[in-house]
């Protein structure tokens, strides 16, 4: 648990600077441990500003349908 929490704290900050496939990878990984909202949301923020619009939608619906 712990380390699902870390690694969605670095995601976040990957996220901040910018690091948009480390934070995609990071929220991954942190779903992997652990499946959490916040987890895709971050992973849907960077498929979002990477440019990968389908993606950052099918993680929206993901959130909406509340599969995660």
């Amino acid at each position: 648990e712990a380390d699902a929490v870390s690694l969605l704290a670095r995601a976040s900050d990957a996220l901040a600077a910018g690091s948009f496939p480390e934070a995609e990878a990071l929220a991954d990984r942190s779903a992997a441990i652990r499946r959490s909202p916040d987890a895709l949301r971050v992973r849907a923020a960077a498929q979002l500003m990477a440019g990968r619009f389908a993606d950052a939608l099918a993680a929206y619906h993901e959130l909406a349908n509340g599969t995660a």
